[in-house]
């Protein structure tokens, strides 16, 4: 199963996707990093972000084009470890992140 988050603000977009340390997106379990984040995403919409999962793949979708990126980061870094916030901090608009097997 493939696992992904996806945040679309008003200034920014951020898609995370999860692989395992040899870059293996096809991961056995939830990973708890991907669980962090979509319990996080909550807070900014004071509900549960949106999922979609299909056969292969789980996404959480949160749109919120109204709220700057800076904002959505303020709103969600309360629940995330160091190591998560800076991954959702990053520039880059599509990020791999890579969960200790």
């Amino acid at each position: 199963m493939k696992y992904e988050i996806r945040i679309f603000a008003k200034d920014r977009n951020k898609i995370i996707q999860f692989a395992d340390q040899n870059g293996n997106a096809n991961l056995m379990f939830t990973p708890t990093e991907w669980e962090d984040l979509y319990y996080a995403m909550g807070a900014v919409i004071d509900d549960e972000a949106m999922k979609q999962e299909d056969t292969d793949k789980v996404v959480a979708i949160i749109t919120v084009k109204e709220i700057e990126f800076e904002e959505v980061m303020d709103r969600m870094v309360d629940d995330l470890t160091p190591t998560l916030t800076q991954v959702l901090d990053s520039t880059q608009e599509q990020t791999v992140f890579r969960i200790a097997a």
